[in-house]
C-alpha cells in the first residue's frame, strides 16, 4: 500500500517528537524560518577580560526572576521556590539552579544539546548513563558531561522561556540570553561562562584541570577542584579565528 505525502510527514513529524535517551528528552531544534535578533558584538572571544563578559551581560534588559521559580512537565508546574528556572527560546539551553539544601549541588546546571559533546572518560563505567550536554557551575568550577542515570533536578520539567536580550540576576549569578548562546558570570566567584551549541568557553578565574568522572572540567584556583593540565584548550569544539557562532540557540 503505497502512503500519501501527508501521511509521511505526519509519520516523520511524530517520530521527532519523540526524541529522548535515558530520561534525558533532546532538545527541540529551531523553527525553520524564525528570525532571530543580531547582536553587535559576540559575548565572548578568546581573550575576553571578565569585565568585558559583565559588561556584555549588564547590557541585557534586565526581567524580574519572579516569573522563573516554576517548571512544567506534562502540563503539570512545580514550585522551584527560591530557585529559578529557565530555557532559552530555541529549547537547546535548560537551566536551574539548586539549593544548597536540595539533594544536588548547589549551583546553576544546564543541559545544552552540544554539537560535539565531550566523550565519556576512561573512569565512567561503559554501562551507565552519560550525558555529555550536562554542565555544573557553581561559580569556583565548571563541568562539562556527567553521568546521571535519572533527570536529577530537571525531574519535573523545565523553566520558562528567557528571551534574547533578556538578563536574568539571581543570587550570585548574572545571566543574559542571546542569540548567539548563554552567557553568565559569577561576581562572588570572579568567573564567568559563555555557552552555546558550539561549545563552552570559561572566562575569569576558571582554569583547565583535571577532569576526573567529568568530561572536561575548570576550577578557580583554591577550589577542591583545583589540579591543573597543561591543555589550555577552552571550548568543546576547536576554535576558528574570531568567527561568531551561528544564531541557533
Amino acid at each position: 500500500m503505497r502512503m500519501s505525502v501527508t501521511g509521511i510527514g505526519a509519520l516523520c513529524l511524530l517520530l521527532t517528537s519523540c526524541g529522548g535517551l535515558h530520561g534525558h528528552p533532546v532538545p527541540a531544534t529551531d523553527t525553520p524560518g524564525a528570525a532571530f535578533p543580531t547582536s553587535k558584538a559576540a559575548a565572548a572571544t578568546p581573550g575576553t577580560t571578565l569585565p568585558e563578559l559583565t559588561a556584555w551581560v549588564q547590557g541585557g534588559e534586565s526581567v524580574d526572576r519572579k516569573g522563573f521559580h516554576t517548571v512544567t512537565r506534562e502540563g503539570a508546574t512545580t514550585d522551584l521556590g527560591d530557585d529559578v528556572a529557565f530555557t532559552s527560546p530555541s529549547q537547546k539551553i535548560k537551566c536551574m539552579t539548586s539549593s544548597k539544601m536540595s539533594p544536588y549541588a548547589g549551583g546553576l546546571s544546564c543541559l545544552v544539546q552540544l554539537v560535539d559533546p565531550p566523550a565519556r572518560p576512561a573512569a565512567v563505567p561503559a554501562d551507565s548513563n552519560w550525558v555529555g550536554g550536562w554542565l555544573d557551575y557553581p561559580g569556583d568550577t565548571l563541568n562539562v558531561g556527567a553521568q546521571h542515570g535519572d533527570p536529577g533536578q530537571f525531574v519535573n520539567g523545565y523553566g520558562s522561556v528567557l528571551n534574547y536580550g533578556n538578563r536574568l540576576t539571581f543570587g550570585d549569578y548574572d545571566c543574559r540570553m542571546d542569540s548567539n548562546g548563554l552567557t553568565c558570570v559569577d561576581k562572588s566567584a570572579g568567573s564567568g561562562v559563555r555557552i552555546n551549541d558550539s561549545g563552552v568557553q570559561p572566562v575569569g578565574c576558571l582554569q583547565r584541570t583535571d577532569p576526573g568522572m567529568h568530561g572536561l572540567a575548570y576550577a578557580c584556583a583554591g577550589s577542591e577542584s583545583s589540579s591543573p593540565e597543561t591543555d589550555s584548550t577552552t571550548t568543546t569544539a576547536p576554535a576558528t579565528g574570531t568567527a561568531r557562532p551561528a544564531p541557533t540557540r
